[in-house]
Parts: C-alpha cells; structure tokens; sequence
C-alpha cells in the first residue's frame, strides 16, 4: 500500500526505496559514501550466524535497540551483536519494524529475548517512549531508558559516526533501509535557535 508507506516514511527515503530517486545527503550527518563501507554479505561472511535456527547466534550475547511507538510511526527494534575477538565490529543481526499495543510489542520482545541471549536492551523513553520504558522496565529489569535531549542527540550522533568511521558497523547489504534511515538524520535547530540538534 503506496499511501501508508509514505506516512511510514520521509518522502526522501520514500523516492530513494520505491521512485529510484538519488538522495541528495549534502545535508545529511550520514553520508551515503560513509554508510557504504558498512555494507557486507552477511549469509557468507558471518559464520556464526544462522538466520533460520531457533537459536540465530548461539548462546553469544547480543544488545536490543528499542523506539517505542503506538500510531503513526512504526516501533523500530534492531538486534546488535557485541565485538568479539573474531568479529570486531557491531552487527545488524536482525530489524523489526511492529505495529500493535504495548502488550503486542512485548510479546514479540518476548519472542527476541527467548531467541537471543540479551545483555542490555535500550528504550527511547522520550515522549511515548516514557510509557513503554516503565512498562519493560518491569518485564526486563535492566533495561535503560534514553531520553533523547539535544545533548543526548549531539552525542549519539557523534559516537555512531565515529563507530562508523573506524568500521565497526555491519549490517547486510540487503538492508538498504537503514543506509536510507541513517541519511536522513540531519543537523537543526531547536525552536529556540540556541542550541543544534538532530532530526
């Protein structure tokens, strides 16, 4: 459905993924260039991995990603593994975009943290986000919550370029989305114009 996936998604990433439209990333904190060296076959490349198994990565730990969200906008999950000796860098193992309740998205958190040995998961508990993080706090205990501030926004931005910049983060070449997601963030401003942040 064209029209429910222009409301999903900014019309640049709309033109780029469906129209075959070249992003312009001259404003982008991400450039295409930069993003590209992320790219890897990840079915030949990681050994340790098995997509279809009941157990994708074994017993090894892995790290969640969390934007909580209810209407509108999807709720994005991503799967990270952590750098080993063998495998230095953060991998995309898995992405998820959900629909649903609160009790939906928990079910299949649920689903992950059976699938996978989670060590850390971190929620946006910024807006809605605020809802969610109270609610898996009391389902995953060490979940950390993030309040996205300018600050926060300013350092996430520039510790994701650094790893980014050192190549220590793959993810499958077929997951052209997340190149798209990182070449929309841009730099602005905030309502006062007194401070930079990211959107």
């Amino acid at each position: 459905d064209f029209d429910e996936l222009r409301d999903e998604i900014d019309e640049d990433v709309y033109q780029n993924l469906y129209l075959c439209q070249f992003m312009d990333d001259s404003h982008s904190e991400f450039q295409v260039q930069m993003l590209l060296s992320c790219l890897c076959d990840s079915w030949e490349e990681w050994t340790d991995f098995s997509p279809f198994s009941s157990r994708p990565y074994a017993h090894k730990p892995v790290t969640i990603g969390y934007d909580p969200a209810i209407s509108g906008d999807n709720a994005g999950v991503t799967v990270l593994t952590m750098p080993t000796p063998e495998f230095p860098e953060f991998r995309v193992l898995e992405k998820h975009k959900w629909h649903g309740t609160a009790n939906e998205q928990a079910k299949r958190m649920r689903d992950l943290v059976r699938r996978f040995n989670v060590v850390h998961i971190g929620v946006d508990s910024t807006g809605i986000g605020a809802t969610f993080f109270l609610f898996f706090r009391e389902l995953f205990p060490t979940a950390d919550g993030y309040g996205y501030s300018p600050a926060v926004k300013f350092h996430l931005v520039q510790k994701t370029k650094d790893v980014i910049t050192k190549g220590r983060l793959k993810f499958d070449h077929r997951d052209k989305d997340i190149v798209s997601a990182f070449n929309s963030v841009q730099r602005r401003l905030t309502a006062s114009g007194r401070s930079v942040t990211f959107e």
